[in-house]
């Protein structure tokens, strides 16, 4: 049986700061760039809404 693995903090948290640096900077590339790295810690709904680039919707769910 395969155990899922707990994600790193750390690697949350620069995540974090890259999405917040990318969202600030209205960078959709950037912002879509980060969604394969959100789907390899199974945040899977939030890497589908970066997949998108649409800044609004994603700043609205951060939000909520």
């Amino acid at each position: 049986m395969a155990h899922a693995t707990i994600p790193d903090p750390t690697d949350l948290y620069d995540l974090d700061i890259e999405l917040g640096n990318a969202l600030a900077d209205g960078d959709e590339q950037a912002v879509r760039a980060l969604a394969p790295k959100f789907r390899a810690h199974r945040l899977n709904q939030l890497a589908d809404l970066l997949a998108t680039a649409d800044l609004d919707r994603i700043r609205s769910y951060l939000r909520s």
